[in-house]
C-alpha cells in the first residue's frame, strides 16, 4: 500500500469499469459455485452510496487503504454486480452507506430508504461525533425504517478506539428496544475485543450482535476456536462471512457457533477487488492486485507480484469457495445443502426481516 504523501488521484469510475470484466476463468469458476448455491439469496453486506455522497478531501484516513476503492456505488451498479456474480439468481441484500469518513451517512441513509427495491433492507448507518448526531441516530431507529444499524470506529473526526465510543450507549437502548440488531466491525480482532463482547452482552442482553468479517477477515489467530467457543455462549451473537476468504476461519466459525449463526455476506463492492494475502516480513499481512489502484505501493508490488496466483480471482468468488469448501468440511454429505441453505439464505432472511 502507499503512504498519503504519494497516493495518485484515484480513478473510481476506472476502478469499476476494470472490474466488470471478468475471465473465462472467472466466468467458469462463477458458474460452478452458483450450481452450488440456492436460486434466492440474501447477502447482509452491502455497501452503497453515490458520487455526490462522497468528499474525498474529508477521506485522507482511508485513501491508503483497500476500503477506499468503490466509494461510488450506487443501486443501479450493485444490479449491474448482481449480473456479473450471481447471473439468473435473486440476491436480496441489507444494504448500509460506506464506512469511512467522507461519506455523508445521512444522505446515503435517505437514498438507500428512497430508492432500494422492495425486495432489499436497509441497515441505518449511525453517527456519534457529537450529540445532535446520536439524537439523529436515535430517531432514525424509532422511525421503524431500518433492519439493522452499522456504526464504524473510523467513521468520526478521530477514530474510535473503544466499542462504546462508536455505538453509543444511548444508542444501543433504542436498537435493542426496537429489535434492530447492530452489524459490528471491530476495530481489533474478535479475540482482543472479548472484553468489550462481554460488555455489550451484559449490559444489553436482547440485543441482537452481527459480527462482520468474523471478527478478522484475514489471518487465522491462535486463540481462534477457543473465542469462537465463548461467542456461542452468547446466543444474539451471529456472525457474518464477508471478506472472509479463509475455510479454515469459516469452518471453526461453523464449528463454535453452528449453522443457524453464520450469515453471507459480500462486502459488496470490495468483492470486486481480485485481492491475494500475503505475509511481508516486516509488515505483516499485505494485499496484492491486480490493478494499480490509488493504494497500492507500486515499489512493493513490483517486489511481490511473483507471488500472485496464476487465475487471481474476485475475492467474491474466494469468499464464496471458501464457505463452500468450510461447509463441506464439517457438515456430513447428508447435510451440506442444509447449511448451505441457511447461511446463504434462512439466517438473513430470519435475522434481518427479508
Amino acid at each position: 500500500m502507499a503512504n498519503q504523501e504519494a497516493l495518485p488521484t484515484p480513478d473510481f469510475r476506472a476502478y469499476f469499469a476494470h472490474s466488470m470484466k471478468p475471465t473465462e476463468y472467472e466466468i467458469k469458476f462463477r458458474d460452478a459455485l452458483n450450481d452450488q448455491l440456492p436460486s434466492n439469496i440474501v447477502d447482509v453486506h452491502v455497501h452503497a452510496s453515490e458520487a455526490d455522497h462522497f468528499d474525498i478531501t474529508q477521506a485522507q484516513s482511508i485513501l491508503d487503504k483497500s476500503a477506499s476503492t468503490f466509494p461510488e456505488t450506487t443501486i443501479e451498479q450493485s444490479q449491474q454486480i448482481d449480473t456479473l456474480l450471481h447471473p439468473h439468481m435473486n440476491v436480496r441484500k441489507l444494504r448500509f452507506a460506506h464506512a469511512f469518513r467522507g461519506i455523508n451517512h445521512r444522505a446515503v441513509n435517505s437514498y438507500l430508504l428512497e430508492n432500494s427495491p422492495e425486495q432489499d433492507r436497509v441497515a441505518l448507518f449511525g453517527i456519534s461525533e457529537n450529540d445532535e448526531e446520536i439524537e439523529y441516530t436515535r430517531e432514525e431507529l424509532r422511525s421503524g425504517q431500518y433492519s439493522g444499524l452499522k456504526m464504524y470506529y473510523c467513521s468520526s473526526s478521530e477514530e474510535k478506539t473503544a466499542l462504546y465510543e462508536y455505538f453509543p450507549k444511548p444508542v444501543l437502548e433504542v436498537a435493542e428496544a426496537v429489535n434492530v440488531p447492530i452489524i459490528l466491525h471491530l476495530p481489533k480482532t474478535v479475540s482482543r475485543s472479548m472484553d468489550e463482547i462481554r460488555a455489550i452482552v451484559e449490559d444489553f442482553p436482547n440485543l441482537r450482535i452481527m459480527l462482520a468479517h468474523i471478527g478478522v477477515t484475514w489471518t487465522y489467530p491462535a486463540n481462534f476456536p477457543a473465542t469462537m467457543a465463548e461467542v456461542a455462549n452468547y446466543p444474539n451473537v451471529f456472525v457474518d462471512t464477508s471478506g472472509v476468504t479463509n475455510p479454515s476461519i469459516v469452518a471453526t466459525a461453523l464449528e463454535q457457533l453452528g449453522p443457524e449463526r453464520v450469515l453471507y455476506g459480500s462486502d459488496e463492492p470490495l468483492n470486486l477487488l481480485r485481492e491475494f494475502t500475503y505475509t511481508n516480513p516486516e509488515l505483516g499481512p499485505r494485499l496484492l492486485t491486480d490493478y494499480p489502484y490509488h493504494w497500492v505501493h507500486q515499489d512493493e508490488y513490483e517486489a511481490n507480484k511473483h507471488l500472485l496466483p496464476e487465475n487471481l480471482m474476485y475475492c467474491e468468488l474466494q469468499q464464496v469457495d471458501a464457505l463452500l469448501v468450510a461447509i463441506r468440511s464439517v457438515a456430513s454429505a447428508r447435510h451440506a445443502d442444509a447449511y448451505i441453505q441457511s447461511i446463504f439464505h434462512d439466517n438473513g432472511q430470519r435475522e434481518f426481516g427479508f
